[in-house]
Formats: structure tokens, C-alpha cells, sequence
């Protein structure tokens, strides 16, 4: 993760399939990821959770308009959002459900694949 991907504008790529690590820090950090999609697929989007953050997931296609959202139960769970896609290059937002909510010391795992 580089954390320059704080907006819609400077998301960090990232290929389907692929999982990069990152830190949701400091207080009020979001993290904005762009991929693509080439071929109708599910997609699912799994987010690992850390200690003291209750992530919430969001998923934009490319006019921004947010497709669908959740939020892990409580601070520390996993988040997962799966999605059926079309052709497109879309954008997933995290960040702690509540302003507070971070963590600089344990880092998160994000995960796009095809179910």
C-alpha cells in the first residue's frame, strides 16, 4: 500500500486476484483501491481485520456511484463484500466505521478474486 491513496483520484491499483497489505492510520485514514474487470464475473473483496478498527467496505463503479457497502460486526473482524460485475474499472474504499477507529501497528490484508 502506498499512502498516498487517500481519494477516488489517487487509488492504488491492484489486480483481481492479487492481496496487498496496508495500514488503516492515522485517525480518519481511507484507503481507496481501483481495479478492473474484463469479463462478467463475481467478484468477492475480502479485507482481514485488525485490532481496534471496525472496517467498513464500500465499492464504486466508474461514476462513482457506490454499489454496495458493509461493515465488519465489530473492531477486529474480517469484512467481505461480494459482488456481481460487469466489464469496468471500479473503486473500493476502507476505512474505520467510526473516525477513531485505527491502527498503525497490525496491517490489513486486501484480497480481490472471482468466486
Amino acid at each position: 500500500e502506498f499512502e498516498f491513496n487517500d481519494s477516488s483520484g489517487t487509488a492504488q491499483a491492484i489486480e483481481v486476484g492479487e492481496s496487498l497489505d496496508g495500514y488503516l492510520a492515522p485517525k480518519g485514514d481511507l484507503d481507496w483501491y481501483e481495479f478492473n474487470v474484463y469479463a462478467k464475473a463475481k467478484l468477492l473483496i475480502e479485507v482481514s481485520g485488525v485490532a481496534n478498527v471496525r472496517f467498513g467496505l464500500t465499492l464504486f463503479d466508474q461514476e462513482s456511484a457506490s454499489l454496495a457497502s458493509v461493515a465488519a460486526p465489530k473492531p477486529g473482524d474480517s469484512v467481505t463484500l461480494s459482488r456481481e460485475l460487469e466489464p469496468g474499472t471500479y473503486w473500493a474504499r476502507l476505512r474505520g466505521e467510526q473516525e477513531s477507529h485505527n491502527n498503525i501497528r497490525d496491517k490489513y490484508t486486501l484480497r480481490g478474486k472471482v468466486q
